[in-house]
């Protein structure tokens, strides 16, 4: 979500798919997909550790100019799991 907002499509192109395969609840995917940052399905550290995170590496891959693979999925994950 916080990707999306900050500018960071790299993050939030990649990181759903592997976020819902390990775990994310689909009440927090929703959230992040309509950008509801007070969602009270989020605790307070887990948005507190979200928006530090995500701000940084939107800056950073801003800022380096990332190119913007097509989403891999879970295909990485899913060799793990092998």
């Amino acid at each position: 979500m916080l990707a999306k907002i900050e500018g960071g499509d790299c993050e939030s192109i990649q990181h759903l798919p592997i976020a819902t395969l390990v775990g994310v609840a689909p009440a927090q995917a929703d959230a992040i997909a309509q950008q509801s940052v007070g969602s009270p399905c989020f605790s307070v550290v887990e948005l507190i550790v979200a928006i530090g995170y995500y701000v940084m590496m939107a800056r950073f891959t801003e800022l380096m100019r990332t190119d913007l693979d097509p989403s891999a999925g879970t295909k990485i994950m899913d060799t793990l799991h092998r």
